[in-house]
Protein backbone atom coordinates (compact mmCIF):
# COMPACT_ATOMS: atom_id res chain seq x y z
CA UNK A 1 0.00 0.00 0.00
CA UNK A 2 1.63 3.27 -1.05
CA UNK A 3 2.68 5.96 1.38
CA UNK A 4 -0.16 8.21 2.70
CA UNK A 5 -2.86 6.02 1.15
CA UNK A 6 -6.31 5.64 2.74
CA UNK A 7 -8.46 2.64 1.80
CA UNK A 8 -11.63 1.18 3.32
CA UNK A 9 -14.49 -1.25 2.77
CA UNK A 10 -17.73 0.63 2.04
CA UNK A 11 -20.77 -0.08 4.21
CA UNK A 12 -23.78 -1.70 2.52
CA UNK A 13 -27.06 -3.35 3.49
CA UNK A 14 -25.64 -6.89 3.35
CA UNK A 15 -22.63 -8.47 5.07
CA UNK A 16 -19.30 -7.45 3.60
CA UNK A 17 -15.67 -8.10 4.43
CA UNK A 18 -12.23 -7.98 2.91
CA UNK A 19 -12.00 -11.62 1.76
CA UNK A 20 -8.36 -12.31 0.99
CA UNK A 21 -7.43 -15.03 -1.49
CA UNK A 22 -3.89 -13.81 -2.12
CA UNK A 23 -1.60 -11.47 -0.19
CA UNK A 24 -2.38 -8.32 1.76
CA UNK A 25 0.61 -6.12 2.65
CA UNK A 26 0.71 -2.71 4.29
CA UNK A 27 3.90 -0.75 4.99
CA UNK A 28 2.43 2.71 5.63
CA UNK A 29 -0.84 4.61 5.48
CA UNK A 30 -4.24 3.47 6.76
CA UNK A 31 -6.57 0.60 5.86
CA UNK A 32 -10.03 0.38 7.42
CA UNK A 33 -12.93 -2.03 6.95
CA UNK A 34 -15.46 0.36 8.55
CA UNK A 35 -18.74 -1.36 9.54
CA UNK A 36 -18.13 -4.56 7.61
CA UNK A 37 -17.42 -8.08 8.89
CA UNK A 38 -13.72 -7.32 8.93
CA UNK A 39 -10.75 -9.13 7.55
CA UNK A 40 -11.01 -12.77 6.38
CA UNK A 41 -8.00 -14.61 4.96
CA UNK A 42 -8.82 -17.91 3.33
CA UNK A 43 -6.76 -21.02 4.02
CA UNK A 44 -8.08 -22.62 0.84
CA UNK A 45 -6.14 -20.01 -1.15
CA UNK A 46 -3.05 -20.01 1.13
CA UNK A 47 -3.77 -16.35 1.88
CA UNK A 48 -1.12 -14.20 3.56
CA UNK A 49 -1.44 -11.08 5.70
CA UNK A 50 1.68 -8.94 6.16
CA UNK A 51 1.60 -5.91 8.49
CA UNK A 52 4.90 -4.03 8.19
CA UNK A 53 3.82 -0.49 9.09
CA UNK A 54 0.90 1.89 8.99
CA UNK A 55 -2.43 1.17 10.67
CA UNK A 56 -5.25 -1.30 10.06
CA UNK A 57 -8.64 -0.78 11.71
CA UNK A 58 -11.11 -3.63 11.45
CA UNK A 59 -13.98 -5.36 13.25
CA UNK A 60 -12.53 -8.88 13.19
CA UNK A 61 -9.49 -10.77 11.89
CA UNK A 62 -10.05 -14.45 11.21
CA UNK A 63 -9.17 -17.26 8.87
CA UNK A 64 -11.69 -18.72 6.44
CA UNK A 65 -12.24 -22.45 6.01
CA UNK A 66 -10.72 -24.85 3.49
CA UNK A 67 -7.65 -27.01 3.03
CA UNK A 68 -4.48 -24.96 2.87
CA UNK A 69 -2.45 -22.62 5.05
CA UNK A 70 -3.42 -19.11 6.12
CA UNK A 71 -0.61 -16.99 7.52
CA UNK A 72 -0.31 -13.77 9.50
CA UNK A 73 3.01 -11.91 9.76
CA UNK A 74 3.57 -8.62 11.58
CA UNK A 75 6.90 -6.82 11.73
CA UNK A 76 5.63 -3.32 12.58
CA UNK A 77 2.64 -1.01 12.47
CA UNK A 78 -0.63 -1.19 14.39
CA UNK A 79 -3.71 -3.32 13.83
CA UNK A 80 -6.80 -2.36 15.83
CA UNK A 81 -9.38 -5.14 16.04
CA UNK A 82 -12.35 -3.36 17.61
CA UNK A 83 -15.36 -5.65 17.17
CA UNK A 84 -18.34 -3.41 17.92
CA UNK A 85 -16.41 -0.98 20.10
CA UNK A 86 -15.95 2.65 18.95
CA UNK A 87 -18.04 1.83 15.85
CA UNK A 88 -20.23 -1.14 14.88
CA UNK A 89 -18.99 -4.10 12.88
CA UNK A 90 -20.54 -7.32 11.55
CA UNK A 91 -18.78 -9.64 14.00
CA UNK A 92 -19.17 -13.38 13.31
CA UNK A 93 -19.97 -15.01 16.63
CA UNK A 94 -18.69 -18.45 15.58
CA UNK A 95 -15.11 -17.16 15.44
CA UNK A 96 -12.68 -15.41 17.79
CA UNK A 97 -12.15 -11.70 17.39
CA UNK A 98 -8.61 -12.52 16.16
CA UNK A 99 -7.39 -15.96 15.19
CA UNK A 100 -7.20 -19.07 13.07
CA UNK A 101 -9.44 -22.09 12.54
CA UNK A 102 -6.91 -24.80 13.30
CA UNK A 103 -3.28 -25.78 13.92
CA UNK A 104 -2.19 -25.25 10.31
CA UNK A 105 -2.40 -21.46 10.64
CA UNK A 106 0.97 -19.68 10.62
CA UNK A 107 1.55 -16.83 13.08
CA UNK A 108 4.73 -14.73 12.93
CA UNK A 109 5.32 -11.55 14.93
CA UNK A 110 8.54 -9.59 15.41
CA UNK A 111 7.25 -6.04 15.95
CA UNK A 112 4.28 -3.71 15.96
CA UNK A 113 1.12 -3.95 18.03
CA UNK A 114 -2.11 -5.94 17.91
CA UNK A 115 -4.77 -3.96 19.82
CA UNK A 116 -7.88 -6.00 20.69
CA UNK A 117 -10.98 -4.16 21.91
CA UNK A 118 -13.91 -6.60 21.91
CA UNK A 119 -14.93 -10.24 22.11
CA UNK A 120 -16.84 -12.54 19.77
CA UNK A 121 -18.87 -15.64 20.64
CA UNK A 122 -16.69 -18.69 19.93
CA UNK A 123 -15.29 -21.08 22.54
CA UNK A 124 -12.21 -18.86 22.75
CA UNK A 125 -13.76 -15.49 22.06
CA UNK A 126 -10.70 -13.28 21.95
CA UNK A 127 -7.16 -14.16 20.80
CA UNK A 128 -7.03 -17.72 19.45
CA UNK A 129 -3.79 -19.04 17.93
CA UNK A 130 -3.97 -22.88 17.83
CA UNK A 131 -0.90 -23.09 15.55
CA UNK A 132 1.19 -26.22 16.01
CA UNK A 133 4.92 -26.19 16.78
CA UNK A 134 6.78 -25.03 13.67
CA UNK A 135 3.87 -22.85 12.55
CA UNK A 136 4.72 -19.87 14.76
CA UNK A 137 7.70 -17.61 15.35
CA UNK A 138 7.52 -14.73 17.84
CA UNK A 139 10.49 -12.44 18.59
CA UNK A 140 8.92 -9.03 19.24
CA UNK A 141 5.79 -6.89 19.25
CA UNK A 142 2.97 -6.30 21.71
CA UNK A 143 -0.50 -7.75 22.08
CA UNK A 144 -2.73 -5.29 23.95
CA UNK A 145 -6.13 -6.33 25.27
CA UNK A 146 -8.22 -3.23 26.00
CA UNK A 147 -11.87 -4.17 26.56
CA UNK A 148 -14.77 -2.57 28.37
CA UNK A 149 -15.53 -3.46 31.96
CA UNK A 150 -17.76 -6.49 32.41
CA UNK A 151 -16.21 -8.32 29.45
CA UNK A 152 -14.37 -11.63 29.75
CA UNK A 153 -11.74 -11.72 26.99
CA UNK A 154 -10.28 -15.19 26.40
CA UNK A 155 -6.75 -16.02 25.26
CA UNK A 156 -6.05 -19.48 23.90
CA UNK A 157 -2.66 -19.52 22.20
CA UNK A 158 -0.18 -22.28 21.50
CA UNK A 159 2.10 -19.57 20.13
CA UNK A 160 3.79 -17.27 22.64
CA UNK A 161 3.45 -13.50 22.61
CA UNK A 162 6.35 -11.13 23.17
CA UNK A 163 4.68 -8.47 25.32
CA UNK A 164 1.15 -8.65 26.73
CA UNK A 165 -0.58 -5.55 28.10
CA UNK A 166 -4.05 -5.59 29.66
CA UNK A 167 -6.12 -2.38 29.95
CA UNK A 168 -9.72 -1.31 30.57
CA UNK A 169 -11.27 0.49 27.61
CA UNK A 170 -14.34 1.94 29.32
CA UNK A 171 -16.80 1.50 32.16
CA UNK A 172 -16.42 1.59 35.93
CA UNK A 173 -15.97 -2.11 36.72
CA UNK A 174 -13.25 -4.66 36.01
CA UNK A 175 -12.16 -5.92 32.61
CA UNK A 176 -11.20 -9.60 32.76
CA UNK A 177 -8.80 -11.61 30.63
CA UNK A 178 -9.06 -15.39 30.98
CA UNK A 179 -6.77 -18.16 29.80
CA UNK A 180 -8.10 -21.12 27.85
CA UNK A 181 -4.62 -22.61 27.38
CA UNK A 182 -1.19 -22.29 28.97
CA UNK A 183 0.24 -18.90 27.99
CA UNK A 184 3.84 -17.83 27.38
CA UNK A 185 4.81 -14.14 27.47
CA UNK A 186 8.41 -14.07 26.28
CA UNK A 187 9.14 -10.54 27.47
CA UNK A 188 6.94 -8.26 29.63
CA UNK A 189 3.48 -8.76 31.13
CA UNK A 190 1.66 -5.62 32.31
CA UNK A 191 -1.68 -5.77 34.15
CA UNK A 192 -3.09 -2.26 34.44
CA UNK A 193 -5.60 -0.74 36.87
CA UNK A 194 -9.18 -2.06 36.79
CA UNK A 195 -8.19 -5.24 35.00
CA UNK A 196 -7.93 -8.88 36.07
CA UNK A 197 -5.84 -11.68 34.58
CA UNK A 198 -7.58 -14.92 35.60
CA UNK A 199 -5.87 -18.22 34.74
CA UNK A 200 -9.11 -20.22 34.88
CA UNK A 201 -11.22 -21.13 31.86
CA UNK A 202 -14.71 -20.67 33.25
CA UNK A 203 -16.13 -23.15 30.71
CA UNK A 204 -14.53 -26.15 32.46
CA UNK A 205 -12.82 -24.65 35.55
CA UNK A 206 -9.34 -25.63 34.29
CA UNK A 207 -6.47 -23.55 35.68
CA UNK A 208 -3.66 -22.85 33.20
CA UNK A 209 0.00 -22.06 33.76
CA UNK A 210 1.58 -18.72 32.93
CA UNK A 211 5.18 -18.33 31.65
CA UNK A 212 6.93 -14.94 31.78
CA UNK A 213 10.32 -14.25 30.21
CA UNK A 214 11.17 -10.89 31.76
CA UNK A 215 9.05 -8.46 33.83
CA UNK A 216 5.76 -9.10 35.62
CA UNK A 217 4.19 -5.69 36.31
CA UNK A 218 1.03 -5.55 38.41
CA UNK A 219 0.03 -1.89 38.30
CA UNK A 220 -1.86 -0.45 41.27
CA UNK A 221 -5.49 -1.51 40.91
CA UNK A 222 -4.70 -4.53 38.72
CA UNK A 223 -5.30 -8.14 39.78
CA UNK A 224 -3.76 -11.55 39.05
CA UNK A 225 -5.73 -14.64 40.07
CA UNK A 226 -3.30 -17.57 40.04
CA UNK A 227 -5.78 -20.06 41.55
CA UNK A 228 -4.07 -23.51 41.54
CA UNK A 229 -1.68 -22.87 38.66
CA UNK A 230 2.08 -22.50 38.43
CA UNK A 231 3.64 -19.20 37.37
CA UNK A 232 6.95 -19.83 35.60
CA UNK A 233 9.78 -17.35 35.15
CA UNK A 234 11.84 -18.44 32.17
CA UNK A 235 14.37 -17.25 29.62
CA UNK A 236 17.82 -15.70 29.61
CA UNK A 237 17.19 -12.33 31.26
CA UNK A 238 16.68 -10.97 34.72
CA UNK A 239 13.03 -10.77 35.81
CA UNK A 240 11.58 -7.98 37.93
CA UNK A 241 8.25 -8.58 39.68
CA UNK A 242 6.41 -5.35 40.49
CA UNK A 243 3.46 -5.42 42.87
CA UNK A 244 2.64 -1.72 42.81
CA UNK A 245 -0.65 -1.71 44.73
CA UNK A 246 0.64 -0.24 47.96
CA UNK A 247 -2.86 0.31 49.40
CA UNK A 248 -3.63 -3.44 49.57
CA UNK A 249 -1.88 -6.05 51.73
CA UNK A 250 -0.41 -8.84 49.57
CA UNK A 251 -1.61 -7.40 46.24
CA UNK A 252 0.11 -10.18 44.30
CA UNK A 253 -0.33 -13.80 45.39
CA UNK A 254 1.17 -16.77 43.53
CA UNK A 255 0.15 -20.39 44.00
CA UNK A 256 3.19 -22.31 42.74
CA UNK A 257 6.27 -20.54 41.36
CA UNK A 258 8.87 -22.15 39.12
CA UNK A 259 12.09 -20.24 38.31
CA UNK A 260 13.78 -21.78 35.29
CA UNK A 261 16.31 -19.32 33.96
CA UNK A 262 18.93 -20.48 31.47
CA UNK A 263 22.00 -21.19 33.55
CA UNK A 264 25.20 -19.19 33.21
CA UNK A 265 28.08 -20.99 34.88
CA UNK A 266 29.76 -17.75 35.92
CA UNK A 267 28.14 -16.81 39.29
CA UNK A 268 28.66 -13.14 38.49
CA UNK A 269 26.19 -13.41 35.61
CA UNK A 270 23.53 -15.68 37.12
CA UNK A 271 20.00 -14.78 36.07
CA UNK A 272 17.91 -13.17 38.80
CA UNK A 273 14.26 -12.79 39.75
CA UNK A 274 13.71 -9.63 41.81
CA UNK A 275 10.61 -8.61 43.75
CA UNK A 276 9.90 -4.88 43.83
CA UNK A 277 8.75 -3.16 47.03
CA UNK A 278 5.06 -2.15 47.17
CA UNK A 279 5.83 0.74 49.51
CA UNK A 280 3.81 -0.68 52.42
CA UNK A 281 5.30 -0.96 55.87
CA UNK A 282 2.73 -3.48 57.11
Amino acid sequence: MPHHTVTWVQTNSTNQALSLFGEFQITDGFFGTRNSAGFIFWAAANAQVKIEGGEVNTAQVRAGAGAGVASYTQTGGLIVVRGNETEPGEVAGAYPIFGFDDATGVFNMSGGEILLRDVAGSSTNGFYIPSSVGNYNVSGGTVTVEVASGNDFEIGANAPVWNLTIKRLSGTGTSTVRLTNHLTVLNDLTINANTLLDVQDDADATDYDLYVGRNFDLVSGGQYNARTNTTHFIGTRTTNIYARNNTTPAPLVFNNVNIQKDQNWNPATFRAVNLGNTGRST
